[in-house]
């Protein structure tokens, strides 16, 4: 009964810690960025108040003619900051980010999804979608920065902000 004891003390006492230092988090709907979620000392010399760093991960095998995926949008703390601590608005912005992160995995989902599996050129395949997906997603980050003025446009904002919850629940079935 001791060693039970034991072992579950050491279990619970190392899961919090680990699940408060993983450096990537999975886009979730029921999750929002945080302050402590911005990791990375700030670029002083950048004219910007932050920076999301946030990427689309993507692995797939193929066994005869069935090819199956994963992919998913990340955040990695890290390599994320944040000047001002204090701006709940600016912190909405880099939330934005990661949301619009997560509409082109959606749409790199479907786009997947739509693909005729050819087992000769699969790889190559997966990887022109990746890039043509991952190409758009920036010059919509792009835009989005250019429009909200970099947050700084409250109005283009929230305009943005309902624009990107609409597309991502459209796409609701590539989550």
């Amino acid at each position: 009964m001791k060693k039970a004891f034991i072992i579950i003390s050491i279990i619970f006492s190392i899961l919090p810690h680990k699940i408060f230092c993983q450096d990537t988090i999975n886009w979730r709907p029921s999750y929002k960025l945080t302050w402590q979620d911005f990791r990375a000392k700030p670029d002083e010399a950048s004219e910007f108040g932050a920076l999301s760093d946030c990427s689309i991960s993507y692995s797939f095998i193929y066994k005869d003619d069935s090819l199956s995926f994963k992919i998913a949008s990340l955040f990695t703390r890290s390599k994320s900051w944040l000047k001002f601590r204090d701006d709940t608005i600016l912190l909405k912005h880099e939330q934005g980010h990661f949301d619009i992160n997560e509409l082109f995995t959606r749409k790199l989902k479907k786009a997947f999804k739509a693909y005729s599996f050819n087992p000769v050129s699969v790889n190559k395949d997966l990887e022109a979608i990746f890039n043509k997906v991952w190409e758009e997603k920036k010059a919509f980050d792009a835009r989005y920065d250019k429009e909200t003025d970099h947050s700084i446009n409250k109005a283009k904002q929230l305009e943005w902000s309902e624009m990107i919850a609409t597309e991502l629940n459209d796409l609701n079935e590539f989550k």
